[in-house]
């Protein structure tokens, strides 16, 4: 999913994951998310799975670390793009695990990194169920774990990454939420976020989130906020201790 700000027909915003982690990475970002905006509500999650070819001889992520362990240097992983949540995520699992020597390769999206895992080029890929699911049906990639919190409702045998011994507590899930224009007043930010929660409520987009491999997750001003915070001291520590950065 395009991780992007846009701006919608009321002046509020539809928000994205990148808004925990862009201040991190670009040194020259002409606005500060957590300055210049207020979160309104979140609506929905954005799962991201591991994936490796059928081929390659693990079937679990512990045995994939294991592998990495074995061939330091090895082993290629493909994202869709340097300093995207999915390269982010790559690389909390590799310090997490002691300092995988695995090599990122970024890409324009989920169908690049598919055709590269089929073509043997690549060994790992991380992205949304979406991007491999049907090279996943037809047996050709396996999928390891997701990176969401809990097991997806539509893929209730697929394990969590934070199952894994030593990777307890480990989450990378995108976000789709709004936010509003800094000083907005706070009784607008409250009709926006109970606006939100009807919509959520009362209209089919949980089912068309659902379809896109997207998890409906509603979730108010307060509890957005604690999310963005949360994610925005993760990921940074993140970037710092990886080394990324965007210029």
């Amino acid at each position: 999913m395009e991780l992007q700000v846009q701006r919608s027909v009321r002046g509020d915003r539809l928000t994205h994951t990148n808004l925990t982690f862009n201040v991190a990475v670009q040194r020259n970002l002409p606005f500060d998310p957590a300055r210049d905006l207020l979160p309104v509500a979140q609506v929905a999650t954005v799962p991201y799975v591991v994936v490796v070819p059928s081929d390659l001889p693990v079937s679990s992520v512990a045995e994939l670390v294991a592998l990495a362990r074995s061939r330091p240097g090895q082993l290629n992983a493909g994202t869709p793009g340097i300093a995207s949540l999915q390269h982010l995520a790559l690389e909390l699992m590799k310090l997490r695990s002691g300092g995988l020597d695995i090599t990122h390769i970024p890409f324009r999206g989920g169908a690049e990194i598919n055709r590269e895992l089929l073509g043997g080029r690549l060994q790992i890929g991380i992205d949304t169920l979406v991007s491999f699911g049907a090279s996943i049906e037809a047996g050709r990639l396996r999928a390891l774990a997701t990176l969401h919190a809990e097991r997806l409702p539509t893929h209730p045998n697929l394990p969590t990454i934070a199952e894994t011994p030593g990777l307890e507590g480990l989450e990378a899930s995108g976000f789709i939420g709004i936010a509003a224009p800094a000083g907005i007043p706070s009784y607008v930010v409250a009709m926006l976020e109970t606006a939100v929660m009807a919509v959520m409520a009362d209209t089919d987009l949980p089912a068309r989130f659902a379809a896109q491999g997207v998890v409906s997750q509603p979730a108010g001003a307060a509890a957005f906020g604690a999310l963005l915070t949360r994610d925005r001291e993760k990921w940074a520590r993140v970037v710092r201790e990886a080394g990324i950065t965007l210029g």
